[in-house]
């Protein structure tokens, strides 16, 4: 867990300028997480008992508690990075802005509230059709046509949504594709010299399989890894 809380209290700390406010209402004024909070942040904590010994919140069942509800804080402060302020680049902000949208119409859903979550997929569609991310217009497309199925009116908007699901989803499977394939060649060990011919023949495979679909596939993350994956292979061959 220790690992965790470092990485979360860095990125709360870099990117939630209002981080000690949001953390305190999150937590009801927790004194403890508070202190816990400050003490992953001003310390490398290597160790649980490091860390047990440093924060002092109490001994270990105490601390364990008190670190399980400021991971639990921080998790749910993830959501709210970007409404204040951006903190990415606009390709990576639009990205992060999808996936809250994501999270937002299917929990809106399970909730029973059919109108957030249709505002929230409408949204996230517009951001999947104008950046080329089929994941988000296949999530968006399923939620839009539950809602109708609930509370709509025209079966040609089911129709419409239903076509772009159909659409995007065989670009989202090749996007995941291409990604999986990407994985697999960067792993570090592939460096090594006895590897590089494996996994260089592996590259042209995986080039050959997907150059059908290069300047056809309306993905963004497809032609990226993509590219990545030839810039790999031409880097072995030379």
């Amino acid at each position: 867990m220790i690992k965790e809380l470092t990485e979360l209290v860095t990125l709360a700390e870099q990117t939630l300028p209002n981080h000690e406010a949001l953390l305190n209402f999150l937590s009801k004024n927790d004194r403890n997480v508070l202190k816990l909070f400050h003490a992953v942040q001003a310390n490398k904590f290597r160790t649980e008992a490091e860390a047990i010994e440093k924060a002092k919140v109490g001994e270990r069942t105490k601390f364990r508690q008190v670190a399980k509800e400021l991971l639990r804080c921080l998790e749910q402060m993830v959501l709210h990075i970007g409404f204040e302020k951006q903190v990415l680049d606009h390709r990576n902000s639009t990205r992060l802005r999808g996936f809250q949208l994501r999270a937002m119409a299917k929990s809106l859903g399970i909730l029973g509230c059919k109108n957030g979550a249709k505002k929230a997929a409408e949204e996230l569609m517009k951001i999947g059709l104008e950046n080329s991310h089929p994941e988000f217009v296949v999530e968006a497309a399923k939620t839009l046509m539950n809602y109708v199925s609930v509370a709509g009116e025209d079966l040609k908007d089911f129709d419409e949504y239903l076509s772009l699901y159909e659409k995007y989803s065989q670009w989202m499977l090749l996007e995941e594709k291409a990604q999986i394939c990407f994985d697999k060649i960067k792993i570090p060990c592939t460096k090594r010299k006895a590897l590089q011919k494996e996994y260089g023949e592996l590259a042209k495979r995986f080039l050959n399989e997907f150059d059908p679909f290069v300047g056809k596939a309306d993905s963004h993350s497809f032609h990226l890894c993509y590219y990545s994956i030839k810039s790999y292979y031409y880097s072995i061959e030379t």
